[in-house]
């Protein structure tokens, strides 16, 4: 073989790579189209707390038309709250802290039964990222959502990320709250949504899943969906952002936020409808 024949080869086969890569990990367009009947479409966003386009980043967060959104890291000035109230969201909690321990809960849609509440992380230590409880009703049916932020696994935080999910792990069985936790009630389905700052196949992460919570992303699509990159220039590498439910998921993307190191995370959840008993004749 000639040495060009086979640098054409090297260069196909590197390009075909590439290709491949690309398309096992890009992410969805942000225009999804409006939710259907009787489901739930929830919207985490890691926006970076350093985020100098935060209007940008919101406008694909709308582009999403989510019931519900929960966006980290949030600062008071990374995100365009007046854009999102005149697409007709309602602040549901909004802490504004500067670094990773911010926090904002939006909802859209319900007319009542919304209720809020942050709580402190059940695992003390240096960082103590405070999780966001919301819980909303549906045609007489309540939900409970977490917003979570957990502990990065750095030797600052010494060791407290698998400490954090055990403890969440311990409010769940079967999909459902064992315990009132913050907004949440006992019994309520459960949904989790955030940056968990773990691989799926963390033991922590997995023993999440088997209190009856599945992995969203993992269960609707193929690719791999990374959603953090070290750096807002390089591609996104690894997936660290989810959104567990106890509720069918139809489906579930990855978002490119604007000035973000993170991806977003979207879901469509089937809403568990009670169906109306049919009158027999007499």
């Amino acid at each position: 073989m000639g040495r060009n024949a086979l640098l054409i080869r090297i260069f196909i086969f590197v390009v075909g790579a590439v290709s491949l890569f690309l398309l096992w990990t890009l992410p969805a367009w942000p225009d999804l189209g409006h939710p259907e009947r009787d489901v739930l479409r929830v919207f985490t966003a890691n926006i970076m707390a350093g985020n100098d386009q935060g209007g940008e980043a919101t406008k694909v967060i709308c582009a999403g038309r989510p019931h519900v959104i929960i966006l980290l890291e949030y600062t008071g000035r990374n995100a365009d709250l007046d854009l999102l109230r005149r697409k007709g969201y309602e602040i549901a909690l909004e802490s504004a802290e500067p670094g990773t321990h911010g926090i904002c809960v939006l909802t859209r849609g319900f007319q009542d039964g919304v209720s809020a509440q942050l709580i402190a992380s059940p695992v003390k230590g240096p960082c103590r990222i405070p999780i966001a409880t919301l819980r909303i009703r549906y045609k007489q049916t309540y939900y409970t959502i977490f917003g979570l932020h957990a502990p990065p696994p750095i030797p600052d935080c010494k060791n407290t990320t698998d400490p954090t999910l055990r403890v969440l792990a311990t409010w769940i069985g079967n999909g459902r709250l064992l315990k009132n936790v913050g907004a949440g009630r006992k019994g309520d389905p459960v949904i989790i949504a955030g940056d968990f700052n773990v691989f799926s196949s963390n033991s922590a992460f997995r023993g999440l899943k088997s209190c009856g919570l599945a992995d969203t992303y993992e269960k609707t699509n193929w690719r791999h969906g990374p959603t953090y990159s070290p750096s807002t220039f390089l591609p996104a590498a690894v997936r660290i952002d989810y959104i567990l439910s106890s509720l069918p998921p139809l489906s579930a993307k990855t978002i490119h936020l604007p000035g973000s190191d993170h991806r977003g995370v979207v879901a469509d959840l089937k809403l568990d409808v009670p169906r109306r008993k049919k009158s027999g004749r007499r």
